[in-house]
C-alpha cells in the first residue's frame, strides 16, 4: 500500500509539469482584460498566481530528488525546500480564499439590489 501511495504522489507531481505556462498565460490575460474592463481584486488574484507559480517551481526539484535524478541533498535541505513549498501553497490558498470571499460579498450585494428592484416593481404593479 505504501508503494502505491508513493507512486500516486510522484504521478501527481509529474502531472504538474508545465503548469507554470498556464499560470503565466492567465496572468497576462488578466492584465489585458484589466485594461479594457477593470478586474476586481487583480492584485490578490495575481499574487495568488505568483505564489502558485513559486509552489510549482519549488516542487519540481523535490520530485527530482525523490526519483533519484538529483542526489546529495541532505534531509535538512529537503525539509527546508518542502517547508517553503508548503508555505507558497498556503499563501496561494490564502489569496484565493480572500478573492472568493470578496466575490461572495459582491454577489450578496447584487442580490440585495435585485430584491429591492423586484419589490419596487411589485409595489408599482400593485398601485396600478
Amino acid at each position: 500500500m505504501g508503494l502505491l501511495k508513493a507512486n500516486m504522489s510522484l504521478t501527481r507531481k509529474v502531472m504538474r509539469f508545465g503548469g507554470e505556462i498556464g499560470i503565466i498565460l492567465g496572468i497576462i490575460r488578466r492584465f489585458k482584460e484589466n485594461q479594457v474592463n477593470p478586474v476586481k481584486m487583480i492584485f490578490f488574484q495575481t499574487l495568488g498566481d505568483l505564489f502558485g507559480l513559486l509552489y510549482l517551481l519549488l516542487d519540481h526539484p523535490l520530485y527530482f530528488v525523490k526519483v533519484g535524478f538529483i542526489k546529495g541533498w541532505s534531509k535538512a535541505k529537503l525539509s527546508t525546500w518542502d517547508w517553503y513549498t508548503d508555505l507558497m501553497w498556503f499563501f496561494q490558498v490564502l489569496c484565493e480564499i480572500l478573492c472568493h470571499i470578496v466575490a461572495i460579498q459582491d454577489m450578496q450585494k447584487n442580490l440585495h439590489i435585485l430584491k429591492q428592484k423586484r419589490d419596487q416593481v411589485k409595489n408599482m404593479l400593485k398601485s396600478l
